[in-house]
């Protein structure tokens, strides 16, 4: 049974997921070193420690709930409320965080037999890549798994994403115009950086984000169309709000592909391909096309064949 200790360590832990989605691409310090990475690095480990503390203390009160429950006697009969599921449990039930603990696992026996151990712990003075950030990345991705269990709390993630890819977006298109106030020392006006500092990074960035998006926008559209459909004409505010979403979605998709053309990176384009093809082919079975999903499952295999023609010597 869940306390309310428990359930605020839940939120606790939501919470951390979310500051890190907002922190992480936004924040960067033109006062500091490297600006970018390490100190973007230092405010995502501080969060996953946050995290595994709020874990820790969910851990001892679901545990002590459960011996306070056995120890007891129950005067009813009646069926006890359902457990809040535990680590271990969601570990059972969602094979992707035992996969993620035996890449951590791995991870850790690499470092420990590492010719540089010291650095593959902690990682380099410019990208602080190493088993800490590793673990970190991994706290964040198990908390998600394990405790994502609502459409409202999807829906949150959802939203902050597209929240902070605006932002994201529209620091790489004031760059690409010349209208940055940053001095920056390399030219940011042929690539665009953005507030991650490369622009691959701020392209593989946009990149996820796109299709959410995309799901947003068909939602909106969708939405619209129905109260355009239903003639009613005592209610304003739900067809207002609907095309306002609509412009909205419009507004936040075209300046995230106008951010990744001006990035200028062509690895990120092939994978913004792949994700809208995959996309597609997803919400055409769940709205059961079935002209359209053969028609981009065919698409889908020429590109990719053609690809595999073109990258091949000779």
């Amino acid at each position: 049974m869940a306390t309310k200790l428990s359930a605020l360590c839940d939120r606790i832990i939501e919470a951390g997921w979310l500051a890190a989605l907002v922190t992480t691409p936004l924040f960067f310090n033109v006062h500091s070193s490297r600006i970018f990475e390490p100190d973007k690095i230092v405010l995502l480990r501080s969060i996953a420690l946050i995290m595994v503390l709020a874990w820790m203390v969910k851990g001892l009160e679901d545990w002590r709930a459960r011996s306070k429950t056995r120890g007891g006697k129950r005067e009813s009969s009646a069926r006890p409320p359902p457990e809040q599921p535990t680590l271990w449990r969601s570990l059972v039930a969602n094979p992707p965080l035992l996969l993620a603990l035996l890449f951590l696992a791995d991870y850790a026996f690499a470092t420990v037999t590492s010719i540089a151990p010291h650095l593959s712990l902690w990682g380099s003075y410019e990208r602080l890549q190493g088993l800490y950030t590793t673990s970190a990345y991994l706290v964040i991705f198990c908390s998600i798994a394990a405790l994502l269990r609502t459409q409202e709390q999807l829906e949150r993630l959802f939203t902050t994403v597209l929240i902070v890819s605006f932002p994201v977006s529209l620091y790489g298109i004031i760059q690409y115009f010349g209208i940055d106030p940053v001095p920056w020392k390399g030219d940011v006006t042929q690539r665009v950086t953005s507030t991650l500092g490369n622009p691959i990074f701020v392209a593989a960035f946009l990149i996820m984000v796109v299709p959410l998006t995309l799901y947003r926008l068909l939602e909106a559209r969708r939405i619209a169309t129905r109260h355009g459909h239903s003639g009613a004409k005592a209610a304003l505010s739900p067809p207002l709000l609907s095309i306002l979403r609509l412009a909205t979605y419009s507004v936040l998709l075209l300046a995230q592909l106008v951010c990744i053309v001006f990035s200028q990176s062509r690895g990120p384009w092939l994978g913004l391909l792949s994700g809208l093809l995959l996309f597609a082919l997803l919400w055409t079975l769940v709205h059961r096309l079935w002209r359209w999903t053969v028609l981009i499952a065919g698409s889908s295999f020429g590109i990719a064949l053609l690809l595999a023609v073109i990258v091949l010597p000779n």
